[in-house]
């Protein structure tokens, strides 16, 4: 499944390095406010998580497991790709639930969701820095204190990324 997932959703590693040497001088300073909170981050800090997202088949500091689920067993909230956590026991194997009816020839949608994914996998562990780090557990905390049921128990999580998402499609235009 691992080595469906990278070659159905695969880097354009030249571009992503672009983009982190825009994101380095240009954004230096910017502040992002969430609706979650009083999240900032600046280009160096996005450009880092950028990196670490593309280290995740090189770094040794990180195992990611992407496990094959069918359709009817993803969460609705992300039908298609879902980052389903770290083990407590080692906090550097994470673990990424892959829709097996995902297309072989993803959309654009489709590769954001897989970034989204990875960027939580990367924040989770670690990988992508102290800082990072800080914003997962923070937006996590935000997730834990909704009701029992939410219709989506990663809805800051998901606001986090789409707001990253968000930076990065500004800079690629």
């Amino acid at each position: 499944m691992r080595n469906r997932a990278l070659n159905v959703f695969g880097r354009a590693a030249a571009a992503s390095l672009i983009l982190c040497v825009i994101l380095s001088s240009s954004v230096r300073g910017q502040e992002v406010n969430l609706q979650t909170g009083e999240i900032s981050f600046n280009g160096p800090e996005l450009a880092a998580l950028l990196k670490a997202v593309e280290s995740i088949d090189t770094s040794p500091d990180i195992l990611l497991d992407i496990t094959g689920k069918p359709a009817g067993e993803m969460p609705p909230y992300d039908p298609l790709v879902h980052y389903a956590g770290s083990d407590p026991k080692n906090p550097k194997h994470a673990t990424l639930w892959m829709s097996r009816s995902l297309s072989a020839t993803p959309t654009d949608a489709d590769r954001n969701t897989f970034r989204a994914a990875e960027e939580l996998a990367v924040m989770d562990t670690g990988l992508a820095g102290p800082k990072w780090k800080a914003v997962y557990d923070y937006v996590a905390g935000l997730d834990a204190k909704q009701p029992a049921g939410a219709a989506d128990p990663y809805r800051a999580r998901h606001a986090l990324t789409a707001q990253i998402q968000r930076i990065f499609d500004s800079y690629k235009k």
